[in-house]
């Protein structure tokens, strides 16, 4: 049996799913700045992290 919702004190319900999450590592190349960076995150990042600009990020294994 799935335990409750539980709520925060803003009177939100928190969904225990959200905390069982873990971070991905993203590797973002940009076009516009012409740099290579890696992003950890939640959900796949949409823009780069220096100039703002849309990108097309790839999940990476092993960010070393």
């Amino acid at each position: 049996m799935e335990e409750p919702l539980k709520k925060l004190q803003s009177g939100s319900k928190h969904l225990t799913k959200e905390r069982e999450r873990s971070l991905k590592d993203y590797e973002v190349e940009c076009e516009e700045c012409d740099e290579t960076t890696y992003v950890a995150s939640y959900q796949k990042p949409i823009f780069c992290p220096i100039c703002g600009r849309r990108v097309e990020a790839e999940e990476v294994e092993n960010a070393e």
